[in-house]
């Protein structure tokens, strides 16, 4: 790839050569309309020269946009249920202004992300003070969400009290034509939700107001949305979202695992419990409302009963054909019987209808109904615990009308899994295998799609899984190695401890506490060499739990005592809610200086392993403790590697 010659990024600080060279790459990329494929270590503000790549380009673009049609006051972009409010006397170019649609993996990739625009922002601010790319101009963006907000509270409109719980097109059997439901009643909880996300006064800064915001907060002349995977990947939530990709520009930071992201996003798992429960409330909706449902409404809803009784059936079988199974979707549906009904026209019915939103509403009230009755009710009496157990949950037609959908997909690209462990934990998993399908759209709409991570190699798998029919002309890729002088970087590999004693970390072997306090006994010594932070990587919760007992103990030699005179220790918690505690406190022990640093006990693909900035004295040292090894015998990794034999 080569340079049209140095641009000015606006870095935060002078940037290395790689890093020059790293958005250097990037703009020419998207200014060409290709496919990037970026490989930059760890550590080489790999996100910081994503943004100040991206955002120069986005930068000329304004700019050449300008000239044909200025930037003017701020207007909604609205989601689909949205689109009654939106003004219509925008000109095209405004409702289809080219955006970056930037995705990170992880909540905190995308907090680091903010911080790094935030500071991008400010130093862009002091060099161009009159810049529209980045500052958003809307003087009356407060108007416009009070005007929002007094449409969403407008309780004018008359409406039966059960209509609201009816499908979206046929609310009632009187009329000669199907009809669709006055929007406007329904729309008042949803636009009040979304409004309540907005806080202007936080990013407003006099007439110019900057609004930073998710995706449900979508403005048609936003130059940068941020949004987690799911999404940008998943096409049914980007058209929920009313998220366009055409001609805008996609970024994926952290995109080494993108293959196997895309296929978890497109898995969907139904278990015993939710099956049943589906069927309870289908039923009872029905028996409610089928007087005042027209036909098509009926059959259409009989069919899905039918459908998620086979369902229910396929996971209670007789006790002797109790049995894990792998099977292709064709198979699937003939052996339960339900290859007669057009899946296509239920997947169209069931999106167009609204029915799993209706369901929901309809079982929010029920219960609401049925609380005082069951308070009253003997706690003996069947009928009143059953209709608990129906009402116990919301509404799970969703995750059902999910796998529906996925019966519709290619017979090749994935796979049907039953599995069971007990009648409550059997399950129905539909096992996306080919993730080429699900991220073409993404291809084929954006103007340019990134994928930057520190390790992309293979090539060829991205090539393969991802980009297939892509030619190879149109793919850029870019490498580098690390900012960090080669002088001032060790890498060793350890396989045996000071004791002598063989590390090995295969399944059978890592409970070995011989080996454990080997383990125990190399990072003492480690600790008494390297400064400031030093954070342990093991491969499971289970194999570090194992690991922190055993150094409580005396047995074990007092590993966690010895570590602690040197360092203070912490653990990666479990609960999502104590991980940003625990990395402050880290963070504060070794900025301190109270004592010779930290040390922080982590597990791969855990909620600090990913996204998670552990720079200058909080990183001195890294440690990764085995490898973490999938399960052979597992039935869904069998399937994944006889499909990519097939392939081969």
């Amino acid at each position: 790839m080569t340079n049209d010659g140095p641009l000015d990024f606006a870095f935060p600080y002078e940037p290395y050569t790689i890093q020059q060279q790293f958005m250097n790459a990037l703009h020419q990329t998207i200014r060409q309309k290709k496919i990037g494929i970026f490989e930059s270590p760890t550590g080489t503000g790999k996100s910081l020269s994503l943004i100040c790549g991206s955002l120069r380009w986005l930068k000329d673009q304004g700019s050449s946009n300008e000239t044909t049609a200025p930037i003017t006051e701020g207007t909604l972009i609205m989601p689909s249920v949205f689109r009654s409010l939106a003004t219509v006397d925008e000109p095209d170019w405004l409702r289809s202004f080219t955006i970056n649609s930037y995705s990170g993996e992880c909540n905190k990739s995308r907090e680091k992300f903010r911080q790094d625009m935030r500071q991008r922002i400010q130093r862009i601010r002091a060099q161009e003070s009159s810049d529209s790319v980045l500052v958003l101009r809307r003087p009356d963006f407060k108007r416009r969400r009070k005007d929002a907000a007094k449409f969403a509270q407008d309780d004018t409109v008359p409406m039966n009290e059960d209509d609201e719980f009816l499908p979206e097109h046929y609310a009632s059997d009187d009329d000669e034509e199907p009809k669709r439901n006055d929007s406007k009643g329904n729309l008042s909880r949803e636009v009040q939700a979304l409004l309540a996300k907005f806080d202007t006064d936080e990013h407003s800064d006099g007439e110019n107001e900057q609004c930073s915001t998710d995706v449900n907060e979508d403005y048609d002349e936003l130059k940068l949305v941020v949004l987690p995977y799911q999404y940008l990947l998943h096409a049914p939530t980007r058209e929920s979202l009313g998220i366009s990709l055409k001609d805008n520009v996609v970024i994926i930071d952290e995109a080494h695992n993108l293959m196997e992201t895309i296929t978890s996003i497109y898995t969907v798992s139904l278990s015993h419990q939710q099956i049943r429960m589906t069927l309870s409330q289908l039923i009872l909706y029905l028996r409610k409302y089928q007087s005042r449902l027209l036909g098509k409404n009926i059959t259409y809803i009989k069919q899905v009963i039918t459908i998620t009784k086979a369902l229910l059936g396929t996971l209670e079988p007789t006790s002797g054909e109790k049995k894990d199974r792998v099977l292709r979707v064709n198979e699937f549906v003939h052996s339960t019987k339900i290859d007669h009904f057009n899946m296509f026209k239920i997947e169209k019915y069931l999106k167009d209808s609204k029915l799993a939103r209706k369901l929901n509403g309809f079982v929010d009230k029920v219960r609401e109904q049925q609380e005082k009755i069951l308070e009253n009710a003997a706690k003996s009496d069947s009928t009143a615990n059953d209709m608990q157990k129906i009402l116990s949950s919301m509404s799970t037609l969703t995750q059902v009308e999910a796998f529906l959908t996925t019966l519709t997909n290619p017979d090749e690209n994935g796979r049907v899994v039953v599995t069971f462990s007990g009648e409550s934990d059997a399950t129905i998993k539909y096992m996306l295998l080919n993730p080429s399908d699900a991220f073409a759209p993404v291809v084929e709409e954006a103007r340019s799609v990134v994928l930057a991570g520190g390790t992309m190699e293979p090539i060829s798998d991205f090539m393969t899984h991802l980009f297939p029919k892509v030619s190879k002309e149109r793919i850029s890729r870019f490498s580098c190695g690390h900012i960090i002088p080669k002088e001032n970087l060790l890498t060793l590999t350890v396989d045996e401890g000071p004791r002598g004693k063989p590390l090995l970390f295969t399944f059978d072997s890592r409970q070995d506490v011989a080996m454990i306090d080997e383990i125990g006994q190399i990072m003492v010594n480690l600790c008494n060499v390297i400064p400031d932070g030093i954070v342990c990587f093991f491969a499971s919760f289970s194999f570090l739990e194992a690991v922190y007992a055993r150094w409580s103990t005396e047995a074990g030699g007092n590993i966690l005592a010895r570590l602690s005179k040197k360092k203070k220790i912490f653990k990666e918690p479990r609960e999502s809610n104590m991980v940003d505690a625990t990395l402050r406190d880290y963070s504060l022990e070794i900025e301190s200086n109270k004592s010779g640093g930290a040390m922080l006990l982590s597990v791969v693909n855990g909620k600090m392993s990913e996204g998670i900035n552990f720079s200058d004295r909080l990183g001195r040292g890294v440690v990764m403790v085995g490898l973490p090894f999938a399960n052979k015998t597992s039935v869904e990794l069998k399937e994944k590697m006889n499909y990519a034999r097939q392939r081969m």
